[in-house]
């Protein structure tokens, strides 16, 4: 056998665990209220596989079909249905492998190219569903939806569905950051209707499998998942603004440069400037726009109406400040600088720090703005106040 052979066997296998995988996700996230379907084997390709039927563009809900030897097959090409659609291209990169480094290395090469889909897929081919499936002798074929719809819009529907009303008024459960934040308005925009009853629903953000996604969960129903994409984000949440008291003011000092208000370049030098009405102590966290969170520094004591800077003067003598760096090169940024004034020192062990080298944060554990939100309304009753500026970060 040779390498190539053995090549294809692990990637066969890796698309198998991946489309396993991605149909456990799957499964319950559905949008519409049709249920999968398995088929008894009987002769001829189905009417729904000879006759598709592909929704107009404007719904925004693409329409994928596949046939194959195996269920994980015809779901595969079902999705490559959607990708061409798109427009989207997923390939892997090939290399001669010997059965010994099959065999050693099975886990390691299935979860390579995992990673390789959905470094190229996971923003066009996610949230995806089986809509139907069925075998005709030693065929198998599949139907799978693609929901492109705006986030607000996919999630007023299936609490419709899941209710089996149009309710007048929600009472939203959740942390505080996630509920009041602007997706409340244009979900409740679709979702309620004059003179409807009111009807409860839990709300909550999670992290899993590299993406984001809402947990619903309406009254007395089953919860249910809907991806978002990172342009939702910087509309998602409404950060508490500042109390009236005024207590703590944060601002922004390019080094060196001048740039317009909270306006920053690659390659930046710059500090913060904290001012404060009342003694306290000052912790300061760094927000992208992709749900990264990094602590910057934190339970800095401050006297009233004094001001600190981040790095101190002290550092800042010995080279030491902040650079101003994108999430993706060549691309803009807007990134949320919040601090908080605290009567006490809070606890923040469950944060990630900057890190002196670059890029500042890497990996799954610091998307944490979900662990955020639900921080800030634990210690609520210790934060005096907290100001939030939002600065853009151009190449």
């Amino acid at each position: 056998m040779t390498g190539k052979n053995l090549l294809q066997i692990a990637l066969i296998l890796s698309l198998t665990i991946f489309l396993t995988a991605c149909l456990g996700i799957s499964g319950q996230d559905t949008v519409t209220d049709i249920e999968q379907t398995i088929e008894p084997s009987e002769t001829g390709s189905p009417d729904w596989y000879i006759n598709p039927f592909y929704p107009p563009q404007e719904t925004r809900i693409i329409r994928g079909y596949g046939r194959g030897a195996s269920p994980e097959q015809a779901r595969l090409n079902a999705l490559e249905d959607i990708s061409r659609q798109l427009g989207v291209t997923i390939h892997s990169e090939a290399q001669d492998l010997t059965m010994e480094f099959v065999q050693e290395q099975q886990q390691q090469i299935t979860e390579e190219y995992t990673h390789r889909v959905r470094a190229e897929a996971t923003h066009h081919l996610k949230d995806w569903r089986l809509e139907k499936s069925k075998q005709v002798g030693d065929q198998h074929y599949a139907i799978i939806i693609l929901d492109r719809r705006a986030a607000p819009v996919v999630v007023a529907e299936k609490i419709k569905n899941s209710l089996r009303i149009q309710p007048g008024s929600v009472k939203w459960i959740g942390p505080r950051s996630l509920i009041n934040g602007n997706i409340i308005p244009k979900i409740e925009s679709t979702l309620l209707r004059k003179g409807g009853e009111q009807a409860t629903v839990e709300l909550n953000l999670q992290r899993r499998d590299e993406q984001w996604y809402l947990v619903v969960r309406p009254e007395e129903s089953e919860p249910f998942h809907v991806a978002l994409d990172e342009p939702d984000f910087p509309r998602l949440f409404g950060l508490p603004v500042k109390n009236a008291n005024n207590l703590v003011q944060l601002s922004l000092r390019p080094l060196d440069i001048l740039r317009g208000y909270n306006r920053l370049r690659e390659g930046d030098w710059f500090i913060f400037e904290i001012a404060a009405q009342t003694e306290g102590h000052i912790t300061l966290f760094n927000i992208y726009e992709d749900g990264r969170v990094s602590i910057l520094d934190e339970n800095l004591q401050i006297q009233p109406g004094s001001n600190r800077e981040i790095p101190s003067q002290k550092e800042q003598a010995a080279g030491e400040a902040f650079m101003a760096f994108p999430i993706e090169h060549n691309q803009p940024t807007q990134d949320l600088y919040l601090a908080i004034l605290s009567s006490t020192p809070l606890p923040t062990s469950g944060f990630q720090r900057l890190l002196e080298e670059s890029p500042p944060l890497a990996g799954e554990t610091s998307y944490q703005i979900h662990r955020l939100m639900e921080w800030l309304d634990e210690h609520q009753a210790n934060i005096q106040d907290l100001d939030v500026i939002s600065v853009l970060i151009q190449p």
